[in-house]
């Protein structure tokens, strides 16, 4: 466990660049009592160490819910996979069954949102600005242009669970909570990008399919 003890240490450290604010860096530091972890360094075989992962919340989730968690994290590690150039990544999933709350923590530390951009001559201003055209289905990917990251589908899930995405990206942050935006660009720039969600359980079964690109 000492990958992710050095993961945290980071991530206690990132307050003074981005000053977070106290209740995300609550919401992130909790993370790391997660109920599931996975890391993956560049040498292990990704598919395998995802899928053990999506396994495991398949057998606690198994319901329309769970599918929309699943999914979540299928894409969102999917896009690490293609397009990040990671040497670490990490996956954390944490439930409350009294709050009926469930948190999920993404991060690489491989390539940026904005500088993948960068790399591919799409256009932005500033950092938070690629974030949100990642949202909104900008992608790299000429072959299937309704991907964007995976992050468009997963912010309409998000929306129609009334619950908030937030994402940190090179100099960028923007948080989503309940279709409200907040964005800003950092005075330093982290390595890597840190995807934090927070999900209600529905009270009714989700449909996700309406929400897919």
């Amino acid at each position: 466990m000492e990958d992710i003890a050095l993961f945290f240490e980071m991530i206690n450290k990132l307050d003074e660049p981005i000053k977070l604010d106290e209740p995300i860096k609550t919401d992130i530091s909790e993370m790391v009592n997660s109920d599931f972890i996975v890391t993956i360094n560049k040498n292990a075989n990704f598919s395998n160490r995802v899928n053990e992962f999506l396994n495991k919340i398949d057998k606690i989730i198994s319901t329309s819910f769970g599918s929309a968690i699943l999914y979540i994290v299928g894409e969102l590690s999917d896009n690490i996979e293609q397009h990040s150039e990671y040497s670490n990544a990490y996956l954390f999933l944490k439930q409350n069954l009294k709050e009926e709350i469930v948190k999920i923590l993404i991060y690489d530390d491989g390539l940026t949102i904005p500088l993948i951009f960068d790399k591919n001559s799409i256009n932005f201003s500033e950092d938070n600005e690629a974030i949100k055209m990642a949202l909104m289905g900008t992608t790299t990917k000429k072959e299937d242009i309704s991907r964007g990251f995976g992050l468009s589908s997963t912010k309409k899930i998000v929306n129609a669970l009334k619950r908030k995405i937030q994402i940190i990206s090179r100099r960028g942050f923007l948080e989503v909570e309940n279709s409200r935006v907040k964005k800003k660009d950092l005075d330093k720039e982290i390595r890597g990008t840190l995807i934090f969600i927070k999900l209600k359980t529905p009270e009714k079964d989700l449909n996700i399919y309406p929400y897919l690109e």
